[in-house]
């Protein structure tokens, strides 16, 4: 009678504790691909903010372009939007939009080292780094631009100068 006891406890603890490792593994389970959606939502909000960032950041340096054209002055086309948010940027841009927006701001960057060289040549690989981006932006990430573009900072460019 008393080994019919002990092994009915011993069946009862092993089952419990079949039981319990089974939860516990479920748990983790769980909580991973919960922490795991929460860090892509983390990366797809900051890639969302660093497109956003250096859409904005194109079409103020256009407009910059378009305003020097036949000024005495050369102001410096702005990067840091690029700069500070290169790994989120490029973490998730398709890789023809990398490669456009990489160009564009490659040159942006001879216009600031180059005092001979001309708005044109910037402007021409900054407007295709503009509309890839732009455009995924809009398609992809449902990221909206109202009241925002080129002429509207052309303006307020013309009335500083």
């Amino acid at each position: 009678m008393v080994w019919s006891n002990l092994l009915s406890g011993f069946i009862g603890a092993v089952v419990g504790g079949l039981l319990a490792l089974g939860g516990s593994l479920w748990a983790t389970k769980e909580l991973t691909a919960h922490e795991r959606d929460l860090e892509s939502d983390r990366e797809l909000r900051l890639h969302r903010a660093a497109v956003r960032a250096v859409v904005l950041e194109l079409i103020n340096n256009l407009a910059v372009l378009h305003v020097v054209k036949n000024a005495p002055t050369r102001p410096a086309l702005a990067t840091l939007a690029y700069d500070s948010g290169i790994l989120p940027l490029y973490a998730r841009l398709p890789e023809g939009v990398a490669q456009i927006v990489s160009a564009g701001y490659g040159l942006a960057r001879v216009w600031n080292a180059e005092p001979r060289a001309k708005p044109e040549t910037a402007e021409d690989s900054l407007r295709p780094a503009l509309e890839a981006i732009r455009g995924y932006a809009q398609r992809d990430l449902k990221l909206t631009f109202i009241g925002i573009d080129e002429a509207e900072f052309r303006a307020r460019f013309a009335k500083r100068t």
